[in-house]
């Protein structure tokens, strides 16, 4: 059974804690905010995540409806 490591900080306001994970995007070393109860994840955009394709589009409704998010297709 593979182990990974988990990286334990107090969050930004001192009430809880975040969790995270190291792992790989591509070939290049990235953290991951470990979160159970989410539906996806996401990597920050930054010159090696814009280079890549477009996967798809998503437009959210209610408070954010009129913004859209791309999914870019990971290496």
């Amino acid at each position: 059974m593979a182990e990974v490591p988990l990286i334990i900080r107090p969050d930004r306001d001192g009430e809880g804690y975040t969790v995270a994970v190291d792992g790989w995007l591509g070939e290049q070393p990235r953290r991951f905010l470990l979160d159970t109860g989410a539906a996806g994840s996401a990597a920050a955009l930054d010159v090696y995540t814009s280079g890549f394709p477009p996967a798809g589009t998503r437009a959210p409704g209610g408070f954010f409806r009129g913004a859209q998010s791309v999914s870019p297709r990971l290496p």
